[in-house]
């Protein structure tokens, strides 16, 4: 009996159930900076999980904001204060800004260099208690399968359930609630260079079939260089894509943002994606297969990269 198949039993009707599965056991890096409002929200779904060990990572307050000071140091004090179960907690706190780019893959790293796994929660994603559930039993199962490079939380699929698994894979590694290995994270990398003649190969034109998403995420990836997006996250996707990965990500949506407004970095504006709530998973079958499901991510691309008739999709076949 492997490890993967110890953790099932059954019920009554022989439908498999989750038995044994010590989800304290996952460590989890809090992600912050300047919403003290924000990461108790976080937290409070793990209180009924109490993971044994915490990161904390605060960035610290932009220069020429003379009130953001004691907004992050009131982060830090209510992330502290919501932690109310015995476990280990290490932080992470900046006394000058950093920006998302470099706070947030900075702080992964960080917490990747003392754990050989992590759960990374920004303070603007409500996860559900059955993520970590996901997240333990995936974080086992694949640890040394290099193709896989992290398990996310969010699905996008509007009910529809893709292929015959609780989970499937997708080359999306969206980042609302996930986890992910040291081996994997180490394939990060900021440098966007590589990407003009990525674009060139035959993998690339195999990753995105048409010429809307491959001109795309041209575009996306020329902002990045340019430095009119610091995003760390599109650097992990590209990192992603050129080493081969996927990620498994759920058969129902096990994330809420509640970051959307003025007051967050790349979410100020209500979208599809805005009113999406957690919900359970109870299915944690394995697919047969790990084969991206192209239909799947074809339908991400269309709901929360390029909608028909936005303004994006208009500039790209202009």
């Amino acid at each position: 009996m492997s490890i993967f198949d110890a953790f099932w039993d059954c019920d009554y009707t022989g439908r498999p159930v989750i038995d044994h599965v010590n989800t304290a056991s996952v460590p989890v890096l809090l992600l912050g900076f300047n919403r003290p409002d924000k990461l108790p929200r976080v937290i409070e779904p793990l209180r009924s999980i109490k993971p044994q060990r915490v990161f904390i990572a605060i960035d610290g307050p932009r220069e020429g904001r003379p009130d953001e000071a004691e907004k992050c140091l009131a982060t830090q004090r209510a992330a502290e204060a919501a932690i109310d179960w015995e476990c280990q907690v290490e932080r992470l706190y900046r006394d000058r800004n950093l920006g998302c780019r470099r706070a947030v893959s900075e702080a992964i790293t960080w917490a990747l260099q003392r754990v050989e796994e992590v759960l990374i929660i920004e303070d603007d994603c409500i996860v559900d208690p059955s993520f970590v559930t996901l997240s333990r039993m995936l974080l086992d199962r694949y640890r040394h399968d290099e193709r896989v490079a992290c398990i996310s939380a969010s699905n996008l699929q509007r009910g529809k359930w893709r292929g015959d698994g609780g989970y499937y894979a997708s080359k999306y590694p969206h980042c609302w609630g996930w986890a992910t290995w040291r081996r994997a994270w180490k394939q990060y990398t900021d440098d966007l260079a590589p990407f003009e003649s990525f674009s060139q190969t035959a993998a690339y034109k195999a990753l995105h079939l048409t010429e809307m998403e491959r001109e795309y995420w041209r575009h996306v990836i020329d902002l990045c260089r340019l430095g009119k997006v610091d995003s760390w996250s599109y650097r992990w996707t590209f990192s992603c894509w050129l080493k081969g990965m996927v990620a498994l990500l759920p058969n129902k949506n096990l994330v809420t943002n509640v970051g959307f407004g003025e007051d967050s970095t790349h979410t100020k504006e209500q979208c599809e994606i805005t009113n999406l709530r957690h919900e359970v998973l109870e299915d944690f079958s394995a697919p047969s297969s790990l084969a991206v499901d192209r239909a799947a991510d074809e339908a991400t691309f269309r709901r929360l990269f390029c909608a028909p008739a936005s303004p994006m999709e208009n500039f790209i076949v202009s």
